[in-house]
């Protein structure tokens, strides 16, 4: 983010670094599939939970592990997330001593820097979830046939008309406490276009025989996608016929997230057959991962520009991205290290009374049953 030009419209982040074309690409690269892949998979994991264990039984469970980390880092981190943000603003002199202390700011900066920051993901996530349980029978009543002619064409195109008119949905960022219709919208097609994946090919068969056939135009749309998105970015201002404009964005958008999004999907499929210890680790580490990385990265990115400042980007942004994902592998293997004695103890203190229970527990899981569970 800090390298990129031109810079993620209504996204302020902690500092502004040496610009890099390698790394705007890298970027909108990313940001073009990052989250429809999530919430794709979202979609169709909950459809099958629902169908497992019922609508009412799997909405209690997600709002319960989504709601509570939402809540606590919500009152606790965003503060800290907040003025990690200030301080950079601060060192870059987009910002005063004084409004550091009284959070006032102009209204260009004020509409920006309040909001849920990352955490919208579980906002938004949680309002799909109950959704889907509210019209989980009306879902199962749709013939798969109706799904795939006219339930996700009618998804994708939902998509393409949002994205159209708010082409800051992608190519931009919209910073609120609530959810902000066009994003919830964009947002919310992908979650259904997953729950529907999962009434047409609940093993994934479909997509596991056919996703090398999806490698080919996968990186012709990505590749054109994000070169006429960073075309439109820097041409948008002076730029005629607008609309038009925006709409071929839309559509070459939408068609390389969703055609990305089943080919990763497909090739994961095929390709990964069980995981292996640095995958387990960071599986179980993932949700960490999301909820911490925000602060630390900023942080570093800071300390990156200010006591790095002769160092390559490359070097940076390799850098940075090891200490965002490192922090939660850290924080997640220290609580597991804690939950392990805890049981530990526990199984020491029943060892009279119930040798057998204690000898089960005392077996160390493995990484793959681990991750399962997580």
């Amino acid at each position: 983010m800090p390298y990129s030009t031109p810079a993620m419209p209504g996204l302020v982040w902690s500092v502004t670094d040496t610009p890099s074309q390698t790394a705007t690409v890298l970027m909108w690269s990313i940001e073009v599939v990052i989250m429809p892949v999530f919430l794709v998979v979202a979609g169709f994991l909950a459809s099958q939970s629902m169908a497992n264990r019922g609508p009412s039984k799997t909405l209690k469970n997600r709002l319960k592990r989504l709601g509570w980390p939402l809540l606590w880092t919500t009152l606790f981190l965003i503060p800290v997330d907040l003025y990690i943000w200030l301080c950079g603003l601060l060192a870059d002199g987009v910002i005063t001593p004084r409004k550091l202390q009284s959070l006032k700011f102009d209204d260009a900066l004020d509409s920006k820097i309040w909001g849920l920051s990352h955490l919208w993901f579980l906002q938004y996530l949680m309002t799909y979830v109950a959704l889907l349980a509210l019209g989980w029978d009306r879902l199962q009543s749709i013939g798969t046939t109706s799904l795939r002619r006219w339930g996700l064409p009618a998804c994708l195109g939902i998509a393409v008309a949002v994205l159209a008119a708010r082409p800051e949905v992608v190519w931009g960022f919209q910073h609120a406490f609530l959810p902000v219709a066009s994003k919830w919208i964009y947002s919310g097609v992908f979650f259904l276009a997953g729950a529907m994946w999962w009434r047409l090919d609940p093993q994934l068969q479909a997509l596991t025989e056919h996703s090398k056939r999806l490698i080919g135009p996968s990186v012709m749309l990505w590749t054109a996608a994000v070169t006429v998105g960073i075309w439109w970015l820097t041409q948008a201002p002076n730029a005629t016929a607008s609309m038009v404009n925006q709409t071929s964005l839309a559509i070459l958008t939408v068609a390389a997230a969703a055609c990305v999004t089943f080919a990763l999907v497909g090739l994961s499929m095929r390709k990964v057959n069980r995981l292996g210890p640095i995958t387990g680790r960071l599986a179980s580490a993932s949700f960490l991962i999301y909820l911490l990385h925000h602060p630390v990265v900023g942080l570093a990115h800071i300390s990156a520009k200010y006591a790095a400042t002769d160092f390559p980007v490359w070097i940076k942004v390799v850098g940075v991205t090891l200490i965002g994902v490192g922090a939660g592998i850290v924080v997640d293997f220290l609580g597991q290290c804690r939950r392990e004695r805890s049981a530990s103890g526990t199984n020491e203190t029943s060892q009279d009374t119930l040798p057998f229970e204690s000898a089960a527990r005392m077996v160390p899981e493995s990484t793959e049953s681990r991750t399962r569970a997580a």
